[in-house]
C-alpha cells in the first residue's frame, strides 16, 4: 500500500503537469474529476474497516492539497503578459542567465519584474527568453537589472526544428513560456547585482580547480575530458569526441551525475571513518558539508542536486536513529526537489 509521500508527491507531480498543460489539451482535467467521483465511495464503504477509511482520506486530503500546491506553483512563476497591452511591451527584468548558442544567436533569459501598461507600471512574474546578437551583448551578468523596451513578446515556438528539436518542450521545462528578440537600441542598465549569487561563488571555485587541471602535464584532448567527468564542464571537449561518446552510449559519463556524487559521498565517508577521534555527528556533517560543496563546484545540475538531497536525508535519518528504506528517501527526496523547483520535473 501506498505511503502517505508517495501520495502526496504523485499530487504535487500532477499539479505541476495540469499547471503546464503536460499533456496538451489538458486530458489530466477530465481525468481528476472521474477518478475523484470514482474514490469516493471508498470513504464511505462499509465493507472497509475504520482505519483503511482514514487512510483514504488522509490519502485524499493530501493529494488535494500537493495538487493545488503545484497548481498555484506554476502559476505564480510563469510570466502572463498584459491582456490589454497590444504590440511592443516595456519591461523591466533581472538577468537569469546568458548562453551563446552560435556565432550569431545568444539567449538571454530573464526574469520579468514590471511591466508598462499605459502610463503605469505593473508587477509581473516569471521568466521569458530574449534571443540576442553575440556581436552586441552589452556584457550580461546574473542578478544586473535591464530595462527592455519595444519588445514584441510571443509564445515560444512549438514547431521542430530539422534536428527534430522542440524549443517550447526545451524552455517551458525551464519555466519559460515567451521569447523575444533584443534591439541594442531599446536596452538600458537601471541596476548591477549587490552580492554575488551563490552560482557565481562556487564558479570562482571551479575556474581555480580547472586552472590546476591545466597544469596537469597530460595532453589537451585528456585535460578537458578530465575537466568534464570532475567538474562537468565540457566547454572544452571537441564535437568528434562527444560524437564518439554519444554513439557509444556513455555520453553520460561527460556531465556529473548522481553516479559521481555517489562516488565523492563514499570515498568521504571512508576517509571521516578512520578519523577515531572525530564524533558520528561531526563525520556526518562533514560529510554532507563536503558533497554540497562538491555539488555547488558542478553548477548545482539538477541531477547532483537530486543525489546530493538523497545522501542529506539518509544521513539526517542514520543521525536521528530512524530507518531508511530507499524508496521513502527517494519519493521525499522528489517532493522536497518539485516544491523548491516545480519545472525540476
Amino acid at each position: 500500500m501506498f505511503s502517505t509521500i508517495r501520495i502526496c508527491l504523485a499530487g504535487l507531480i500532477g499539479g505541476i503537469l495540469f499547471g503546464c498543460r503536460i499533456p496538451e489539451g489538458s486530458i489530466i482535467g477530465y481525468l481528476l474529476p472521474i477518478l475523484a467521483v470514482a474514490g469516493t465511495p471508498f470513504l464511505w464503504n462499509s465493507f472497509f474497516n475504520r482505519g483503511l477509511r482514514k487512510f483514504v482520506k488522509i490519502g485524499l486530503t493530501g493529494f488535494s492539497c500537493f495538487f493545488a500546491a503545484g497548481w498555484i506553483a506554476i502559476l505564480t512563476t510563469s510570466y502572463h503578459p498584459s491582456e490589454i497591452q497590444a504590440g511592443e511591451s516595456c519591461i523591466r527584468a533581472q538577468v537569469v542567465s546568458y548562453r551563446q548558442v552560435s556565432d550569431k544567436l545568444g539567449q538571454l533569459v530573464v526574469r520579468v519584474q514590471k511591466e508598462q501598461e499605459g502610463a503605469d507600471w505593473k508587477n509581473r512574474t516569471g521568466k521569458i527568453v530574449v534571443m540576442t546578437r553575440p556581436d552586441k551583448d552589452p556584457g550580461f551578468v546574473p542578478g544586473d537589472t535591464y530595462l527592455f523596451g519595444n519588445l514584441l513578446i510571443k509564445p515560444v515556438s512549438g514547431i521542430p526544428i530539422k534536428n527534430g528539436f522542440v524549443p517550447k518542450r526545451y524552455w517551458i521545462s525551464r519555466g519559460v513560456r515567451h521569447e523575444t528578440q533584443l534591439s541594442s537600441q531599446n536596452i538600458k542598465q537601471i541596476s548591477t547585482a549587490k552580492l554575488p549569487s551563490l552560482k557565481q561563488f562556487f564558479s570562482r571555485w571551479q575556474d581555480t580547480l580547472s586552472n590546476r587541471i591545466d597544469q596537469i602535464g597530460i595532453s589537451e584532448s585528456g585535460r578537458a575530458l578530465m575537466k568534464a567527468m570532475i567538474l562537468g564542464d565540457r566547454s572544452e571537449v571537441s564535437k568528434d569526441t562527444l560524437t564518439d561518446f554519444s554513439r557509444a552510449g556513455i555520453i553520460h559519463v561527460l556531465s556529473v551525475s548522481g553516479l559521481h556524487v555517489g562516488i565523492i559521498y563514499f570515498i568521504i565517508s571512508w576517509l571521516l571513518k578512520q578519523t577515531v577521534f572525530l564524533s558520528f555527528r561531526i563525520r556526518s556533517m562533514l560529510c554532507l558539508l563536503i558533497v554540497w560543496i562538491y555539488a555547488g563546484v558542478t553548477g548545482f545540475s539538477p541531477s547532483a542536486i537530486r543525489a546530493a538531497g538523497m545522501i542529506t536525508l539518509f544521513e539526517i535519518a542514520r543521525l536521528g536513529r530512524r530507518g531508511t528504506p530507499g524508496l521513502d528517501v527517494l519519493c521525499s527526496t522528489a517532493l522536497i526537489h518539485c516544491l523548491l523547483n516545480p519545472y525540476a520535473i
